[in-house]
């Protein structure tokens, strides 16, 4: 059917008023935006079908789809892995081969699109991880996926999503700067001048000797006392002189 698939959610029979929802995107079916105001069917609109028969064109369709890529005639390829999907969604083989012939007909953008879907109902399906790498690298650079993921920045579908927090930066404490390594000139914007050291007066030489050597010291008094007894002698020497003449 053109329609697609629903089931009834809610029914008021007195009123002949039936409320369904779709069966491809397991969303109720809306009058107008989503979120208004839900569409209203009367019992002419519907035709029901047992589950059997519904089991059965579904199994159909997908393996029409299959037999269109054989074949090669993937147009027809689309059209039925469309069908299918108007019954199941999230089928994943409607999903994969829908992508592929959207691929193969030169449209690598939309079949990027249904192959990560495909890839999300089986993750382990090497298949179809081939055919979205194809689809990602043939699609044009400004492409932006149906889950918004994936675009000009790079490609997220079909991979692990990995999310980390970035490290908080410490802030900066007022009235400092940072000083690098190698910013030792006043010019560096970095720059910092160090604490000058406490100069401490030397002491003369002399003065530290005796105070830090006093063995030395020790050794310069017998010198001392000599001259003071040479002096003593010279004197007594001009007394006697004195009284000789």
């Amino acid at each position: 059917s053109q329609h697609g698939f629903g089931v009834v959610m809610s029914a008021f029979t007195m009123f002949d008023e039936y409320f369904l929802k779709d069966l491809g995107n397991d969303q109720a079916i809306w009058a107008g935006e989503p979120g208004g105001e839900l569409k209203r069917y009367s019992a002419v609109e519907l035709i029901p079908v047992s589950q059997e028969l519904f089991d059965l064109r579904f199994a159909i369709a997908q393996n029409l789809a299959a037999v269109s890529l054989k074949l090669e005639r993937y147009k027809e390829a689309i059209d039925w892995a469309n069908a299918a999907l108007c019954m199941d969604g999230k089928a994943p083989k409607a999903l994969m081969r829908l992508g592929l012939g959207l691929l193969r007909t030169g449209k690598p953008g939309p079949a990027s699109d249904w192959l990560a879907a495909a890839q999300k109902a089986m993750p382990n399906d090497s298949e179809v991880r081939k055919l979205l790498r194809e689809a990602e690298l043939k699609r044009s650079p400004t492409w932006v996926c149906a889950n918004g993921c994936c675009g000009p920045w790079g490609i997220v579908c079909g991979g692990p999503v990995i999310e980390t927090m970035a490290e908080a930066v410490k802030p900066r404490l007022k009235g400092t700067a940072e000083v690098t390594k190698d910013c030792s000139d006043e010019d560096c914007v970095g720059y910092q001048p160090q604490p000058e050291a406490d100069v401490v007066p030397k002491e003369p030489e002399s003065e530290k000797v005796q105070e830090t050597d006093p063995q030395r010291h020790s050794q310069r008094l017998p010198c001392l006392q000599l001259a003071l007894a040479a002096a003593v002698v010279g004197i007594a020497a001009g007394v006697a002189a004195l009284k000789l003449v």
